[in-house]
């Protein structure tokens, strides 16, 4: 799939807009069978000239970034639910590569490193025992209240089997 990157401008009036602004396109992205990679958070600041959006004129937004990979037929229906939302005042989405690289996981390199897994392992080693962390009942919890939000039905912990 290809590496897009979503960057949107929402109207000024701090989280109340911001956050389920960006809830909602993330679960649109995952939804539609898309990755969430990053989301920002670039803080409101004042417009470069007076913007009219949904019948009014605005002189500061709050700009948000969110970078995920998505088939490109699904990209059209994003652009057409952030346009319709009221809460958006511009929204662009760019394509950033075809794909990714192979071997990246789209987890930050600080992250892998400090969960212990070297550069050297391939992405399958990686995402196999990514998927066995989670074994604390907050770990568990939080990744499961995503997948529900998500729409997606929670997958039973991994538990590791002993080798013989």
């Amino acid at each position: 799939m290809p590496l897009y990157e979503l960057v949107a401008i929402a109207r000024a009036g701090g989280e109340t807009y911001v956050k389920p602004l960006v809830k909602q396109a993330a679960l649109t992205i995952i939804n539609r069978g898309g990755v969430v990679r990053s989301m920002n958070n670039l803080e409101a600041r004042e417009l470069p000239y007076r913007i009219k959006a949904h019948q009014e004129y605005h002189q500061q937004g709050h700009y948000v970034s969110i970078v995920f990979d998505s088939a490109p037929t699904e990209i059209p229906a994003l652009q057409r639910q952030l346009r319709l939302d009221t809460r958006v005042l511009r929204a662009t989405v760019v394509k950033l590569a075809d794909q990714l690289d192979r071997g990246v996981s789209g987890l930050p390199e600080a992250y892998l490193d400090a969960m212990g897994f070297p550069k050297a392992h391939s992405q399958k080693a990686r995402n196999v025992r990514l998927q066995a962390i989670p074994s604390t009942p907050a770990v568990l919890a939080a990744a499961n209240e995503w997948q529900v939000e998500a729409g997606k039905v929670p997958l039973p912990p991994v538990t590791e089997k002993p080798q013989a």
